[in-house]
């Protein structure tokens, strides 16, 4: 079974959104309450506002379409909803749940929508006030016919409104000087100067010169050696030490649109790279996915118990259970001892947050 928010076709403005539930049975129930928490502060969704106290809405009909059920949230659900953020959703007589976020193309707010109503759909709620009927005039103490109104002064001439004036055109801008430099940042490598060998070859000749005037004024003809020549080796070319782009560097766009375990690669190498915010929009988006390895992740971050920094901000111990729990029933056995640690800390919690949280998830840890 899954789950899957959409904007609402019947209310292009905003407003709504429909809430898509794939794989329910055939005798699913006609209506059904919801229950929405927000993962960051671990807060419930009440018809108050947000609170720490366990809250749902609702009920909200129920509706197959396209082989699967349908349920419509109105105004007072959606408007307190912000885009991407990161929820988990109940449909608690269906026993569905599942964690997302929230789809930034659902308006929030709807121009023509009160907000005094969930939805029309809800069963039993959600009644409009229909408006005050028009009070007549009072009647002057005596009887009579009321006086009439004074005339209402002329309004002011409209003054014409002054053309605009044409746009000036900006200047187009001039190209700097190009940068010599390499990709890697290194300064482009000066030819080594060949001024000593020049100097060397000069003054052998001068050498092999005297020696021959004086052979020559002699007489005698001097042995001659073959002097060996040397031939200079020519020079290779620096190889880079660097390459232009390294095979592990942290680029989140560069995986758009891939396989998950690319994507779970890459969130990797932001964190080794020391890059968490980077690797945390990677990690958000495989949660929402219900990919194991990034909910152990994000439940790492948002354990008090650990030591290093939550680039979600605050951390939080109800939040990190969740998805240790959603991580161990995927299969990854890291999440047990990290969970029956928590757990262990909300034993004499008093809050009923806490306690809700180690009575759903603790039991028998």
């Amino acid at each position: 079974m899954s789950i899957k928010i959409v904007k609402d076709p019947a209310n292009p403005l905003g407003g709504y959104a429909k809430v898509i539930i794939g794989g329910l049975s055939v005798g699913a129930p006609a209506s059904a309450h919801v229950r929405i928490t927000r993962l960051e502060d671990d807060q419930y969704l009440s018809a108050a506002g947000w609170s720490t106290n366990d809250a749902k809405v609702g009920p909200f009909d129920l509706s197959e379409e396209n082989g699967a059920h349908t349920l419509i949230l109105g105004p007072d659900v959606v408007g307190q909803m912000a885009p991407f953020q990161q929820i988990r959703v109940e449909v608690l007589e269906a026993g569905v749940d599942g964690t997302l976020k929230w789809p930034e193309d659902v308006a929030t707010t709807q121009r023509t929508a009160r907000r005094g109503t969930v939805h029309a759909r809800k069963v039993g709620i959600g009644k409009v006030s229909p408006g005050r009927p028009a009070q007549p005039a009072p009647t002057p103490p005596g009887g009579g016919t009321p006086p009439p109104r004074p005339p209402e002064p002329p309004s002011p001439p409209v003054q014409p409104t002054p053309e605009p004036s044409p746009p000036v055109p900006e200047p187009e801008p001039v190209p700097g000087p190009q940068n010599d430099q390499k990709p890697d940042g290194g300064q482009t490598e000066k030819p080594k100067s060949k001024v000593p060998l020049i100097l060397g070859v000069l003054g052998l000749l001068l050498v092999l010169g005297g020696a021959g005037a004086y052979f020559g004024m002699s007489g005698d003809e001097p042995k001659t050696e073959e002097t060996p020549v040397v031939e200079q080796e020519e020079e290779k070319p620096a190889e880079a030490t660097q390459s232009d782009t390294a095979s592990g560097t942290c680029d989140p766009a560069g995986v758009q649109g891939a396989a998950a375990d690319e994507r779970w690669a890459m969130a990797q190498s932001c964190i080794t790279e020391g890059n968490p915010q980077s690797a945390l929009q990677l990690v958000e988006a495989l949660v929402a996915e219900a990919y194991p390895e990034a909910q152990l992740q994000l439940g790492k971050w948002m354990d008090p118990n650990l030591d290093g920094d939550n680039p979600m901000g605050s951390k939080n111990a109800n939040t990190a259970i969740r998805l240790y729990d959603s991580a161990k029933k995927a299969g990854l056995s890291e999440a047990d001892p990290l969970s029956e640690a928590l757990c262990k800390g909300l034993e004499s919690a008093t809050g009923l947050s806490e306690q809700v949280t180690h009575e759903k998830f603790c039991q028998g840890s």
